[in-house]
């Protein structure tokens, strides 16, 4: 087990988004599981604006994610079962580290609360 995934015992199911319809709404790919580290709470970071910006978790994985896209901290089993989808966030912010030698990453993505309807699932 490596440093970068040694610490992802937490599962949560990722909604990747994949691009717009022919309406210009966003869509999304079908849920999926991943190991992650998910680290609730209120923290700030500066945008590539240089404007401070609040968002409400913190979570980190070992695998590239898009922007935009939406999560949420459980199982997919978990997930198919839900009547309604609170505490679904969206990914807003990446900073990536690689190690020493550049072969792993270990990714920090910074999430806001997702309060709209979820985009339409490819």
């Amino acid at each position: 087990m490596s440093h970068e995934t040694k610490d992802l015992l937490q599962k949560a199911v990722l909604l990747e988004a994949s691009g717009v319809d022919r309406n210009g709404e966003p869509t999304v790919d079908a849920a999926t599981e991943i190991d992650v580290r998910w680290i609730d709470g209120q923290t700030e970071a500066l945008n590539k604006d240089g404007v401070v910006i609040g968002y409400d978790a913190t979570v980190l994985t070992s695998q590239e994610i898009a922007l935009e896209s939406i999560m949420w901290l459980g199982t997919e089993e978990n997930w198919d079962a839900l009547s309604s989808y609170s505490d679904v966030y969206q990914v807003k912010m990446r900073k990536d580290t690689p190690d020493v030698k550049g072969r792993n990453h270990r990714y920090r993505y910074l999430l806001m609360r997702f309060r709209d309807t979820l985009p339409t699932i490819n």
